[in-house]
């Protein structure tokens, strides 16, 4: 069971290097989309985006503790199969919470990269299921679009202008 606690150990160390750069990114990150478009819609999306993954790095965290703990208890059960069973269990999860925490950074880093780029937050606010009949999208879009208005630029205004007169053909049709 040596190896498994490597793997634990190998497993933690990745976990711990993902805190480290994800706090740095997460700070950074707020404060420059607060900055960059004052939209509160914006900001509560993007913080939806940053709770999930916050919550998947508590999870990691949480079974590399248990892990650790429980590996001191572990030696005195006696029985080796309940041992070797349980730690190979506990593994798993720590394992598979870090796949999971590692797979969740990449997205997230993803979502910072779409939020810091005015074309394509419009873009994933646009796409969004149900975009044309979702309040928050479209305000979203108005944001961005008072954004584009400021900085004159021309081809986003287009676009959330084309969203805009896209929703309100559909919110006609819908009532007629």
């Amino acid at each position: 069971m040596t190896n498994l606690w490597n793997i634990v150990i190998v497993t933690s160390s990745f976990v711990s290097v993902i805190v480290g750069i994800a706090y740095s990114i997460l700070s950074s990150s707020i404060s420059e989309i607060e900055e960059k478009y004052v939209s509160r819609t914006i900001i509560d999306s993007f913080k939806e985006k940053k709770d999930y993954f916050v919550r998947s790095l508590k999870t990691a965290v949480f079974f590399i503790f248990i892990f650790i703990l429980l590996r001191y208890f572990i030696e005195f059960i006696t029985d080796s199969n309940i041992r070797d069973a349980f730690t190979l269990t506990i593994t798993s999860f720590v394992l598979i919470t870090a796949i999971i925490l590692i797979v969740d950074y990449f997205d997230f880093i993803d979502d910072i990269n779409t939020f810091k780029s005015p074309l394509e937050l419009l873009k994933y606010f646009v796409e969004k299921e149900d975009s044309f009949n979702n309040e928050n999208c479209f305000k979203a879009v108005e944001d961005i679009l008072f954004f584009s208005l400021k900085r004159k630029d021309k081809e986003l205004e287009r676009k959330c202008l084309e969203f805009i007169y896209q929703s309100f053909l559909n919110r006609r049709i819908i009532n007629e």
